[in-house]
């Protein structure tokens, strides 16, 4: 749906869609390779969906700097995902 929404709203956004799709694909099949290696994603077949495994790192290996950062992290990842897609998309200055 939000797709749809988006190429009604936005009449450029398929323009070259295709292309800068191809353009991208070795960048995301490695990443996709690199994050099944590393366990944090996985393949559901029934489905047809790749989804993240729910991992946890182990915050008290890092110094206090790094566990800030961290913390920082977990809680952005926590409101994004609250968030509509455009609302994101306002508030990452994000332009289709």
């Amino acid at each position: 749906m939000v797709s749809f929404k988006l190429t009604t709203e936005y009449r450029g956004l398929p323009a070259g869609l295709q292309k800068r799709m191809e353009s991208m694909a070795e960048q995301t099949f490695r990443s996709l390779n690199l994050a099944y290696q590393s366990k944090i994603l996985t393949y559901n077949k029934e489905l047809n969906e790749i989804l993240p495994i729910d991992t946890k790192v182990g915050k008290q290996q890092y110094n206090h700097e790094i566990q800030t950062i961290i913390r920082g992290a977990d809680r952005l990842g926590f409101w994004f995902a609250s968030l509509p897609f455009e609302q994101i998309c306002i508030n990452l200055k994000i332009k289709f």
